[in-house]
């Protein structure tokens, strides 16, 4: 099984990602399932806190977000039977830098974690 880890710090590319503006609203694995704000329903949350982990059944996406700021941080791909850990440390420095120009205080972030299954 592959199983994909962040630690200490969200990656360069999601933050490029968010601060392009580039969500998937619609379509793709989302579909309806999603809300304006490209975060999915609460039927498909899955997880959340500062270490998560998951093993999709299905193929399908998974959606982390910030709940309190309503941003979607990142999406990642999943295979039936793939295994996805993500691991946080809010004190870690560049975490927080991040954090912050996303408009997120690091100390109030309450991250979660959704699973839309690809049909």
């Amino acid at each position: 099984m592959n199983s994909g880890i962040i630690r200490n710090s969200i990656c360069a590319g999601t933050v490029v990602l968010m601060l392009s503006g580039c969500q998937m609203l619609n379509g793709g694995n989302g579909g309806n399932k999603l809300g304006f704000d490209g975060i999915p329903s609460s039927e498909f949350l899955v997880g959340g806190g500062y270490v998560i982990r998951y093993r999709a059944r299905v193929e399908g996406t998974l959606y982390l977000a910030d709940e309190n700021s309503q941003r979607l941080l990142a999406t990642i791909s999943l295979q039936a039977g793939e295994a996805h850990h993500i691991e946080y440390d809010i004190e870690n420095e560049k975490l927080a830098a991040n954090l912050d120009a996303l408009g997120i205080d690091p100390q109030l972030a309450s991250f979660k974690l959704y699973f839309v299954p690809s049909y």
